[in-house]
């Protein structure tokens, strides 16, 4: 168990990692049908406020729910509360339903690194839960 106590926030920290990276947020910008029509797919990283200003606001909230969610580990870390433990797992399953909000426009507006860290912030809310007390 005192193991999970230091997983956990290694897992929000690599959360961040991805999240800082640029390929995480997705934007689709038509061109042109005189320039051959398509679609052109860019990748922003989750703290850029380009996404957040074409609408897709999905991976901006999520980038601030995960440093909350960081500061909220590491307290939980050192003081053991329950209601700690309940606010990390609660702040994760939120950060979970914003990481899903690019599917809302469609598969294209998702990315593998999107997909990465989805799992890990479900990972976390199952390392929440399971700290709490509520499974396992």
């Amino acid at each position: 168990m005192k193991a999970l106590r230091y997983l956990h926030p290694a897992v929000i920290i690599a959360v961040l990692a991805l999240e800082a990276a640029p390929w995480g947020a997705v934007c689709n910008f038509a061109i042109a049908p005189e320039d051959g029509g398509g679609v052109d797919r860019q990748t922003f990283s989750y703290f850029d406020m380009l996404p957040l200003g074409y609408a897709n606001a999905g991976p901006f909230l999520t980038a601030v729910l995960s440093c909350a969610l960081l500061i909220a580990a590491v307290v939980a870390c050192f003081t053991q509360s329950k209601g700690a433990l309940g606010t990390v797992m609660w702040l994760s399953v939120a950060a979970v339903v914003t990481s899903l909000m690019p599917l809302m426009f469609g598969l294209s507006y998702y990315s593998l690194v999107g997909l990465c860290i989805t799992l890990l912030l479900m990972a976390s809310a199952v390392l929440g839960a399971v700290r709490k007390g509520r499974i396992g």
